[in-house]
C-alpha cells in the first residue's frame, strides 16, 4: 500500500507563503496553473474510496484513493501517468464506475528535496496550502518552519476544507455534479 502523508493549512495569505517556501530552500515546479479532474465513485461500497482523473500542468494522471484512517498517513493512493484525459475517464466509466463530480481548482507546486508544498485555491474557498512528504517527521518539520501551528492542521481534501470554511457537509459537497469557479459551492 502506498501512503500519502499530507496536511492542510486553510486561509493562508499567497504570498506570505511564497516568501516562507523562498527562505526556506523551496523552488517553484509549477506557476499557478488552472488543474482539472473528474471522479468516479462505485455504484455500491463499503469502503471510503474513489477514483480520479486528472489534467495538472504538465501531466494527466488516473489515480485511485481510499481512507483508511482519519490520521496523516491514513489514505492509500496508487497513481498512473495517461496520456489522454478524455479516454483515461471513458475507461473508468466502462467499469461501471459513475462520474460522480467535475472540478477545478488552481494550484502552484514548490518543492524542496522530497517535500512538496502546494498551494490551492478552490472555488468558493480562501487559498490554503498542502504539505506532503514521505514521511510524518518531514511533515512536522515543515510546519514548524513555516512558523504554523500544528494544532490548526486539517486533514483531508478539499471536502475538509469546504466543510470546515463553508459549513458545507463533507457528503453534502461529493453529490456536486461540478465544482468550478463559474458554479462554486455556497456558504451553509
Amino acid at each position: 500500500m502506498q501512503k500519502e502523508i499530507e496536511i492542510k493549512f486553510l486561509g493562508i495569505d499567497k504570498d506570505s507563503i511564497r516568501r516562507k517556501l523562498q527562505e526556506n530552500g523551496f523552488v517553484r515546479i509549477t506557476e499557478e496553473f488552472l488543474m482539472q479532474r473528474k471522479t468516479f465513485h462505485p455504484v455500491s461500497t463499503d469502503k471510503n474510496e474513489w477514483f480520479r482523473v486528472r489534467r495538472e500542468s504538465d501531466k494527466i494522471t488516473m489515480t485511485y484513493k481510499r481512507i483508511h484512517s482519519n490520521d496523516l498517513s491514513g489514505t492509500e493512493e496508487v497513481e498512473i501517468v495517461v496520456d489522454d484525459f478524455d479516454n483515461a475517464a471513458e475507461i473508468l466509466m466502462k467499469t461501471g464506475l459513475r462520474n460522480t463530480s467535475t472540478q477545478e481548482n488552481l494550484r502552484e507546486i514548490w518543492k524542496r528535496e522530497e517535500v512538496e508544498v502546494c498551494i490551492d485555491t478552490w472555488p468558493g474557498l480562501d487559498p490554503y496550502i498542502e504539505i506532503e512528504a514521505p514521511t510524518e517527521k518531514q511533515v512536522m518539520f515543515m510546519v514548524e518552519k513555516f512558523g504554523l501551528n500544528f494544532e490548526e492542521w486539517l486533514y483531508g481534501w478539499s471536502e475538509s476544507a469546504y466543510e470546515k470554511e463553508l459549513w458545507i457537509p463533507s457528503s453534502d459537497l461529493v453529490m456536486l455534479p461540478e465544482i468550478t469557479f463559474e458554479n462554486p459551492p455556497k456558504k451553509k
